[in-house]
């Protein structure tokens, strides 16, 4: 799926009004971005969910632009979950040039499931693992889609604010 949203509304692009698993899976790709000049989540789900990558080729989620205040990438209530099994991840954070190099690069990363209640990641509750301790210690620090413009992979991307 690949998805560009240029637009002044305020609602999301992918939106479920109940509990949802939203899976990308092995050697797919998911792109979309979006600018605007209205709050927005770019995914935003309302139901206990699961999001989910399974080995995609290339995932991207972003704001073109700096995200108005109260945006946010992915949006779940409590007791949902952001899973993916292997992949290297980049973040950027707001403001960083969308072309820039990445302000992070994380990897290996696999089996990690993120907590989420609304836009905020529970960092204190993300399970996971990584060749390296350093490199998980150092994500569950400071991953969070709240704080990012967005995030893309040759695996995953985050571009954050």
């Amino acid at each position: 799926m690949v998805s560009s949203l240029d637009t002044t509304g305020t609602g999301a692009v992918i939106y479920s009004g109940g509990k949802a698993t939203f899976t990308v899976g092995a050697k797919a790709t998911f792109d979309i971005q979006t600018d605007g000049t209205k709050a927005k989540n770019i995914i935003h789900f309302t139901g206990i969910s699961t999001f989910k990558f399974n080995d995609a080729k290339n995932i991207n989620i972003q704001f073109n632009l700096t995200p108005i205040a109260g945006s946010a990438l992915i949006y779940m209530p409590r007791n949902s979950y952001f899973e993916i099994d292997v992949q290297k991840v980049n973040a950027r954070t707001t403001g960083s040039d969308i072309a820039s190099e990445p302000s992070y690069t994380w990897t290996p990363m696999f089996d990690l499931k993120i907590p989420y209640v609304g836009s905020a990641v529970t960092s204190s509750s993300i399970q996971g693992m990584s060749m390296y301790e350093e490199t998980l210690n150092e994500f569950i620090a400071k991953f969070d889609t709240v704080t990012k413009q967005g995030f893309k992979d040759y695996n995953l991307n985050i571009l954050m604010r």
